[in-house]
């Protein structure tokens, strides 16, 4: 390692109470110092990650500062799946910390030669609530101190359980892309119409009300410098149940699969082109028995051919 790489690190000073990075800044410093030289990593850049492990291995878990325990493998898939669990990182960075988690455990623990944790796939870590999660929710959503906070829960759970839009969709949105008529409410999107599930009308109307036509419904002026908006207003937050707008659309998403909707009305309102974007969801669609099986697979209507009366081939 570099003099100048070595300088930068012992300059290093993350943002944490100095009694927190004191506790863990020479395993941090040492292990980023021995991992760099045999990694494609800088000893700054192991440091970040490591900082952000230990703070959550050692300063929230209480795993000892030991190397054998904190690059056990397990510790670190651990790590990642709790992390996934908080919304406070995309998959794509905590597949990034988990590589390289697990080649500092490498360098240093050679002895630990466990195999690598299974792919962190992003589909297959959104999941639907379940029934008592969403019971949770619903006493998140009861429990704002705030108005704004009030009006800003109320938005994410209408429009991610009642129509499954994105965090992205609900921050670009306005009050004016909603519309109400005798047919319920439906969310205006640039490429597409998403019909509201009818639970969730009643809420959107106290939302809409004297509402301006061009005011966001998250209550932002601006999203191009708040793409982690919604991300922050989830973060921390009193709640058992992390609040992902991911997982409120996979709820959507089963829901509709449950109810059998129509599956290219579905991808239709998703704003999927490909069943596989919806397939991974249909494990959690709850099974049926063999009797409505047969009779759902049988279709008594119209067949493909024209009847024959006589019952021939």
């Amino acid at each position: 390692m570099t003099d100048d790489a070595r300088g930068e690190l012992a300059h290093y000073t993350p943002r944490m109470p100095e009694r927190d990075w004191a506790r863990i800044r020479n395993f941090v410093i040492e292990s980023a110092e021995a991992a760099a030289p045999a990694t494609a990593y800088t000893a700054h850049r192991l440091a970040v990650i490591l900082t952000s492990y230990l703070r959550w291995a050692h300063l929230t878990k209480g795993y000892p500062l030991t190397k054998s325990v904190l690059f056990d493998r397990k510790v670190i898939n651990l790590y990642v799946r709790e992390m996934s669990g908080t919304g406070q990182r995309s998959q794509g960075t905590l597949r990034n910390y988990r590589s390289m988690l697990e080649r500092v455990a490498e360098v240093l623990t050679p002895e630990l030669r466990v195999p690598r944790g299974p792919a962190l796939n992003a589909r297959e870590n959104i999941r639907p609530y379940t029934p008592e999660e969403l019971q949770q929710l619903h006493w998140w959503l009861q429990g704002q101190n705030t108005s704004l906070r009030a009006h800003r829960a109320a938005v994410l759970v209408s429009l991610g359980l009642g129509a499954g839009l994105k965090a992205r969709e609900i921050l670009a949105l306005t009050f004016g892309q909603i519309t109400d008529d005798d047919d319920g409410v439906v969310v205006h999107l640039p490429d597409r119409d998403v019909p509201v599930l009818a639970e969730w009308e009643p809420m959107l109307r106290r939302l809409l009300r004297g509402r301006k036509s061009d005011e966001p419904v998250f209550g932002l002026k601006s999203t191009g410098g708040n793409r982690n908006a919604i991300s922050g207003f989830t973060r921390d937050v009193d709640s058992d149940v992390p609040i992902r707008v991911d997982r409120m659309r996979a709820t959507w998403i089963v829901h509709h699969l449950t109810a059998r909707t129509s599956m290219r009305a579905l991808m239709t309102a998703a704003g999927v082109q490909k069943f596989e974007n919806l397939a991974q969801l249909i494990v959690h669609v709850p099974e049926i028995d063999n009797k409505e099986y047969r009779r759902q697979l049988r279709l008594q209507s119209r067949g493909m051919l024209p009847a024959d009366p006589e019952g021939r081939a």
